[in-house]
C-alpha cells in the first residue's frame, strides 16, 4: 500500500518487460517476479523492442504471458478506468520505429496507418481525458531520438504520430 493508505488501482508497464522475448525462461522469470502484484491488481503491459514481437516466438510468448490484446492480431489496445472517465490507449511502437529491420516498408506503413486511424477513433469516441502509452518516446533528446531519425520514412512516421496525438486531443503521452 502507498504511504497514504490507498490501494494501487492498476499497473502499466511501458515495455522491455524481459531481456529477450523469444526466450520462455525470461517470461517465466518475469511472471514469477510480478505475480505478487499481478495477483492483486490489473497489469497492462506495452510491447517494447526487447519483447521481440517481430518474431513468431516473441509474439507467442507475449500472448501466453500477457493475454493482451484480447482478440485480434495487433498489439495495440485500449481500456478505461473503472469509473469510465479516463481512457488509456496502448500503442505498439515497434513496427512504427523498427523500419525495415523486421517489417517491410509496405507493412510498416500499412500497420502504422491502421494504428493511427484506430488511435484517433478511440479518442474521439471518448468524452473524458485520454492518455497515450507507447514504448518508443516520440519526444526525446536522448538516444531514442535517433531511432526516429534513421531515415525519411521514420521522420514522417513520427510526424504522423505526433499529428494524430495532437489532432485527436490526447491529454498526455507516457513512453
Amino acid at each position: 500500500l502507498p504511504a497514504d493508505g490507498q490501494n494501487v488501482a492498476a499497473v502499466i508497464n511501458l515495455g522491455d518487460l524481459v531481456t529477450n522475448g523469444q526466450c520462455p525462461a525470461h517470461w517465466e522469470r518475469f511472471l514469477r517476479i510480478t505475480e505478487p502484484l499481478t495477483s492483486r491488481v490489473p497489469y497492462f503491459p506495452i510491447a517494447g523492442n526487447h519483447e521481440r514481437t517481430d518474431t513468431v516466438e516473441g509474439i507467442e510468448n507475449w500472448w501466453t504471458a500477457t493475454g493482451l490484446p484480447v482478440g485480434g492480431d495487433r498489439l495495440y489496445y485500449c481500456f478505461d478506468s473503472a469509473d469510465g472517465w479516463v481512457r488509456f490507449i496502448a500503442l505498439d511502437s515497434n513496427p512504427i520505429v523498427n523500419s525495415g529491420s523486421h517489417w517491410t516498408r509496405e507493412v510498416q506503413i500499412k500497420y502504422s496507418e491502421e494504428q493511427f486511424t484506430w488511435l484517433v477513433e478511440r479518442v474521439k469516441e471518448h468524452r473524458g481525458p485520454v492518455l497515450a502509452l507507447l514504448h518508443h518516446p516520440p519526444f526525446s533528446a536522448g538516444t531514442h531520438r535517433l531511432q526516429w531519425e534513421k531515415d525519411e520514412l521514420l521522420v514522417e512516421q513520427r510526424e504522423r504520430l505526433v499529428r494524430a496525438l495532437h489532432e485527436s486531443g490526447i491529454a498526455a503521452v507516457a513512453s
